[in-house]
Order: structure tokens, then C-alpha cells, then sequence
């Protein structure tokens, strides 16, 4: 996994929530801390914090939340 690959992860969630394609490449004029405030805008955390979900069940998972500070 490159660091590429995080930000078309984070891209493709920012653009499957607002519907405008993007360009997810490292090359493109947009940064993650772009990325993260557009995730912010759309009522996401920043930081990543947020329940995450079964992919069987739907139920939510266990996961320890980190105190980032």
C-alpha cells in the first residue's frame, strides 16, 4: 500500500457522498489536508473518527478510538 492509494480512498468517500468525480492522483493540484476538509465539510471527522462497520453484518465493530491530541 503506497500513500497514493490512502488518498484515493479518502477521495473516492468525498466523491461518492457529493457525486463530482475527482482526481485522485498524487500529481493533481489537490492535497489530503484539501481532502480532509472537504470530509469535514460533508460531516465527517477529520481525523478519521468515526464507527466503523461490519461488511456480514452491518453491525458495528469494536475498535479502540485513538486520543489524538
Amino acid at each position: 500500500m503506497t500513500v497514493a492509494q490512502l488518498i484515493e480512498c479518502i477521495s473516492g468517500k468525498v466523491s461518492a457522498i457529493d457525486g463530482k468525480r475527482k482526481s485522485a492522483t498524487v500529481f493533481d493540484n489537490e492535497s489530503p489536508d484539501d481532502i480532509a476538509q472537504q470530509l469535514h465539510d460533508l460531516g465527517y471527522q477529520t481525523h478519521g473518527e468515526e464507527i466503523m462497520y461490519c461488511g456480514y453484518t452491518g453491525l458495528p465493530l469494536d475498535a479502540p478510538k485513538l486520543n489524538l491530541k
